[in-house]
């Protein structure tokens, strides 16, 4: 959920449109994947079956997690995103150590944390540091390719 609103505080979005927007799109499948993991609990915490009665706890316990974790993650994550955003707002970003970069949106992928240097024309470059980085990893990546070749 984060993930998605972080996706679209990079496509200009305010913090509490971009947590929203992501808590709807994500409530379906949340929604689906623990009822999916609730009914095939349900059985073990009814105590259904052989020596149902000694599973039972077990079932209980699975069952009370689903809920809790459940309304952890529609509920509590969106509010604290929102409290530390506004945290990272009015507190951090007046110390350049905690300063944050504003996400930078690339062909559909939000890139987060990474300093980002604009030219005067408006265009994103990379810094040295990335650059030797991205070498680094070509030179490792041909590196693989030409052991497995072998």
């Amino acid at each position: 959920m984060i993930d998605f609103a972080l996706q679209r505080l990079a496509q200009g979005a305010k913090s509490i449109d971009a947590i929203h927007e992501a808590s709807m799109d994500r409530f379906r499948p949340i929604i689906m994947t623990t009822l999916a993991a609730l009914m095939g609990a349900l059985p073990i915490a009814l105590g259904f079956g052989a020596d149902g009665e000694s599973r039972r706890p077990l079932g209980m316990v699975i069952v009370g997690g689903l809920i809790i974790s459940q309304f952890i993650t529609l509920y509590i994550t969106p509010v604290i995103y929102l409290y530390m955003e506004e945290f990272q707002e009015k507190v951090l970003n007046r110390t350049s150590f905690f300063h944050s970069v504003p996400p930078v949106s690339s062909g559909g992928v939000a890139v987060v944390g990474h300093h980002v240097a604009g030219s005067t024309n408006g265009s994103v470059q990379a810094s040295e540091e990335d650059k030797t980085i991205a070498r680094d990893n070509e030179a490792d990546v041909s590196i693989l390719e030409r052991e497995e070749a072998e």
